[in-house]
């Protein structure tokens, strides 16, 4: 239909049919103008998606050497589950139910039900499946305190040209000013019987009790640490670089390319071994920083100083959009949540680990944890 003969016999023809005047016809031929060029690009990906050469926009290339693979390491890793946590996989599959359509495990995860995740909607079923896999294999390696690499399951990538959907449904947006009262009062008042202020407030006041070199801190937190420490993002980034300069051979560019890469390796560290790194790489003769790395878990005493929890009044002849002072006192008063969300969340690490910083340099490996401060602070937000 878009080919040259549309432009050279069809549409010559449907003008002289349609329009009985020259100025007519002249005016058609230019709508048309420049009509062709609109679907260059769309040959050009329809070439692609159908070619049989191995390239990643190609349909053929997505099935067979993307998702296949994807499939074959999450059948091995199914079986392991299967093997080593057998009594879990039937309340797996429970909690699986409505994406697993009257089908087992033992039947989704073989190499001959591959072909029934072709499509984007079975694409989509099969990711919702996997997802419910790893929430319920991350649990029991964190009560088990075994790494769950072994368990993850990959997603499948979506079909080309297809949209994925989210197994999760997007909450819908507050309609009037009263819900959003409703909802922070509901909030506030869910915290208050859980008690959930005063369980953060015991934790920093047991701080001297913890064993530091348990408490660990992700990388992605480095830079809040070190702000806390020293009020500066780069402490800890600094005194990794140093550390590294001295431990890494080579010369230039090299020699930083590597310091570089190995930094990127560490996933986690223990606050008593960065407060040994800070001191031995960063703090200087005589320095004194604003607090040690090992006082971290106590910073949560500073964000709940004069906090407390609160509700709010609606006044119905004000709009809220209007009321200044109001949208200010709820601003202030959900940003201390999120800062006590921030806080906690420096201490999540995916797996457990029960090791220092120098056995993890000597290994060479990339090691990530939950130490027991982690799993309290959890607690104390899920419940």
């Amino acid at each position: 239909m878009l080919k040259a003969d549309m432009i050279s016999k069809i549409l010559p023809e449907y003008i002289v049919d349609k329009y009985d005047d020259a100025a007519s016809r002249i005016e058609a031929v230019k709508v048309f103008y420049g009509f062709a060029g609109y679907f260059i690009d769309f040959w050009a990906s329809r070439k692609n998606i159908f070619s049989d050469t191995n390239i990643a926009s190609a349909i053929p290339y997505r099935i067979v050497n993307e998702n296949a693979r994807i499939h074959m390491e999450n059948i091995t890793a199914f079986n392991r589950i299967a093997e080593i946590a057998g009594d879990e996989v039937a309340e797996i599959a429970e909690d699986a139910s409505a994406y697993l359509q009257n089908m087992s495990l033992e039947d989704v995860f073989t190499g001959a039900c591959y072909g029934e995740f072709i499509c984007q909607k079975d694409i989509d079923r099969y990711n919702n499946i996997c997802g419910v896999i790893n929430q319920h294999m991350n649990q029991f390696c964190q009560n088990k305190k075994i790494s769950r690499s072994r368990f993850k399951m990959e997603r499948l990538h979506k079909q080309i040209l297809c949209r994925s959907e989210s197994g999760f449904e997007i909450p819908v947006g507050f309609q009037t000013d009263g819900e959003v009262i409703d909802a922070i009062n509901s909030f506030s008042t869910i915290l208050e019987e859980k008690d959930i202020l005063n369980r953060l407030r015991t934790l920093s006041q047991e701080v001297t009790g913890y064993d530091m070199e348990r408490i660990y801190v992700s990388s992605k937190a480095f830079e809040s640490v070190s702000k806390y420490i020293d009020h500066k993002w780069d402490v800890i980034a600094s005194s990794m670089y140093n550390y590294f300069s001295g431990a890494v051979r080579g010369k230039d560019d090299k020699k930083d390319a590597k310091i570089q890469t190995e930094i990127k390796k560490i996933k986690c560290c223990s606050l008593l071994d960065l407060k040994k790194l800070v001191d031995m790489y960063y703090k200087m003769d005589g320095m004194c920083l604003e607090h040690e790395a090992t006082e971290y878990v106590a910073g949560i005493t500073e964000i709940l100083v004069d906090f407390n929890y609160k509700t709010f009044d609606m006044d119905d002849s004000v709009k809220m959009i209007q009321n200044e002072q109001m949208i200010n006192e709820i601003k202030e008063y959900l940003d201390t949540y999120m800062s006590i969300y921030h806080w906690a969340k420096d201490f999540m690490i995916d797996e457990f680990v029960d090791r220092s910083w120098n056995q993890c340099r000597s290994h060479g490996s990339k090691w990530i944890g939950v130490s027991d401060i982690n799993r309290r602070c959890c607690k104390v937000l899920e419940r």
